[in-house]
């Protein structure tokens, strides 16, 4: 009888225990906040860009947050966000200006704030500037011979200064047509592949060599006609 006693009061401070680390987890997942406004490259508020939060405690969620839309000052308010750290990102691509999420677009690193987020409290004034603003690269994708539209094609973007980050995105449109957003005024080398093509790459056999950067300027166009052989 003894045995069993000493065994149930064990049991009920093991149950005790969970009980009360499970209280101590249910606080802390309690969700914060955060607020601030986005700026453009001349420091002037930005209405209706898009502001998301991203975890870097490396939660299951750590993707996209909550995300939201600046009123006519630039103004956000993100909520709920999970306690912990996070990197508060935005974008208009619209008006030029890229996702600041991806590394590639990023040519200002203190456009991308990392903050704290305290369990039910509000981080506040954090400030996430966007700009310089990007340009376009357009034109076509097509087959050298039939002149058909390639819809399956895929590209690939290096940029040429260090250190040589890339993106990936693709397929072009219906017809053929691209119409992609890109950093301003940074060397990038551009290949297009699509499956039964050969790659096609700008500039060439020299596509490696200063023949083979493309640069566009901010809210300009650079025009490609892309033919790709089998």
């Amino acid at each position: 009888m003894k045995r069993i006693c000493v065994c149930v009061a064990l049991s009920l401070i093991a149950l005790a225990a969970v009980k009360n680390k499970a209280r101590a987890q249910g606080a802390a997942a309690v969700p914060g906040s955060i607020e601030g406004h986005v700026i453009d490259d001349r420091s002037q508020p930005m209405r209706g860009a898009t502001v998301y939060a991203m975890s870097l405690n490396g939660l299951p969620e750590a993707a996209i947050q909550i995300e939201t839309l600046t009123d006519e000052l630039g103004r956000f308010h993100l909520a709920p966000v999970s306690p912990g750290t996070a990197t508060v990102h935005a974008y208009k691509e619209r008006d030029g200006y890229p996702d600041t999420a991806f590394a590639f677009f990023v040519t200002n690193p203190q456009s991308v704030p990392t903050v704290s987020v305290s369990s039910g409290a509000t981080t506040s004034g954090v400030v996430v500037r966007l700009g310089p603003k990007g340009g376009w690269l357009t034109g076509s994708v097509l087959d050298a011979e039939t002149k058909a539209s390639v819809r399956d094609a895929s590209f690939n973007l290096s940029r040429s200064d260090p250190p040589n980050i890339s993106v990936s995105t693709g397929p072009v449109q219906e017809n053929g047509q691209i119409n992609l957003l890109v950093p301003s005024s940074i060397g990038m080398r551009l290949e297009v592949c699509a499956p039964h093509y050969h790659p096609w790459r700008f500039g060439g056999d020299q596509w490696q060599g200063p023949n083979g950067v493309i640069k566009v300027e901010p809210v300009g166009k650079f025009v490609l006609e892309i033919r790709l052989s089998q």
